[in-house]
Parts: C-alpha cells; structure tokens; sequence
C-alpha cells in the first residue's frame, strides 16, 4: 500500500510518469484541468503536490509568469529539478508539506492535482485548505482535481482508461478508494480517501473560501472521435 505522502511513493514516479503519458483518463484530467484554469498570461501559479511537475510545467508553457511547483516527496522534486536544469521550463521547485504549506508569497492561482484526497482525517484536509488559503491573494482562485465523491466500485470498469480500482471501504470514519496505475508492470496500490461533498462544502466554508464550484471532467473531441462515447 503506497500513500503519496510517504516516501515509498517515490518509487512509483516513472509509472506514474509513464500513466500521464499514455493513459486516456490523464488525457480527459488535462482536458478539464487547463479548461477550468483558463487564460494564464500574467498569472502566478503555486502548484501543489505537483510530484514530478507535469503540470507545473503544462502551467508555465501556457503564459504564466511565474510557477512555483511544492511536493512532500524529495525524490520527486530532484526529478523535477533535474528536468528543468536539462530543458528549462523555468518553473521553481520546492519541498514541501501539503498540509504544512510554509507562506510562499501570494500567488493569483493555486492548483492542487490530486492533493485533497490524501487527506487521511478531516482535520488534515482543513490544513491543507487553510494552507492553501493563506497563498492566495485576496478574490483569487484555487483549482483542485480530487476523487469523485460519488465513484462507485459499482460503475463501468476503468482499467482500460489506465486505472485499476481494486478496493473500496471505510476504515473507521475514513472512506477510502485503493487502485493502482495500468502500467507496465501495474504499480503499486494507491490508497485514496473519497471524502464526501457536504465534508468538501464544510471544509472549503471553514477555511474562508467563497464559492465552491464542482466541475465533471470534459472529454477532449479528439479523445472521443477516437474511443467513441
């Protein structure tokens, strides 16, 4: 069982590299993701839990200014490094705590990909809230991607959309999906919890956001010419 907090989530950055690359699901994340951002030319972007700075670097190529990508995991971050001192992107790099967040300055976006879910109570999730919250310059905007609070083992089979959801329980009062990359070989278990919308709502409000707006992925034209629905 791998947890993206826990040093042993370093050793699945190349499959984890090698899913964002190829898997159909990444395809429709990204869609969705620069979709809801929108327009970067003069921006500043924190992007958290940015791991190997997939979309730090995604963030920087579309205008922003400035981007500063943190991840808890400092293997992940000397990847990332190592990739912009090979071919520059002009992002900066940082080890950090997603629910510790030290004040980095204020930035007119923060994004989060995968970050909320890996909160293991409620508390936690709060701190990387309130975390994120204090990077923020007044009236601007937080874009976070997080597990579906209403995914179902029940529903179609992801597998061929580069994810295996293998399990689905409560562990006390924490729900929590595993799955793991379709890789090859298959990662690791991740371990993942699905908090719920009213949890979500209640957090955001605590922690001094505004409107809270939920988005379903979008699938790319080009993606659904080449599936189909």
């Amino acid at each position: 069982m791998v947890h993206k907090d826990h040093p042993a989530y370093d050793d699945i950055g190349a499959q984890y590299e090698e899913y964002a690359q190829t898997a159909s699901l990444k395809q429709a994340e990204r869609y969705t993701f620069l979709e809801v951002v929108g327009p970067l030319d003069g921006v500043s972007v924190l992007d958290v839990a940015c791991g190997l700075g997939y979309y730090s670097r995604l963030l920087k190529s579309r205008g922003a200014t400035r981007v500063v990508g943190v991840d808890v995991s400092p293997e992940m971050i000397r990847v990332a490094k190592e990739a912009e001192r090979t071919d520059p992107a002009g992002v900066e790099y940082r080890v950090a705590d997603g629910k510790a967040l030290p004040d980095l300055g204020g930035f007119d976006l923060v994004t989060a990909v995968w970050l909320l879910n890996y909160a293991e109570t409620v508390d936690e999730l709060g701190a990387m809230l309130r975390g994120v919250r204090r990077q923020l310059r007044d009236g601007e905007r937080f874009v976070t991607i997080t597990l579906n609070p209403d995914f179902t083992l029940a529903g179609p089979n992801m597998t061929k959309y580069g994810i295996e959801f293998l399990t689905q329980e409560r562990r006390g009062d924490r729900p929590v999906v595993e799955g793991r990359f379709c890789t090859h070989p298959p990662s690791e278990p991740v371990t993942v919890s699905q908090w719920s919308r009213d949890i979500y709502e209640s957090c955001f409000a605590e922690e001094g956001f505004g409107e809270l707006r939920w988005e379903p992925y979008r699938i790319p034209p080009d993606l659904r010419d080449k599936l189909g629905d």
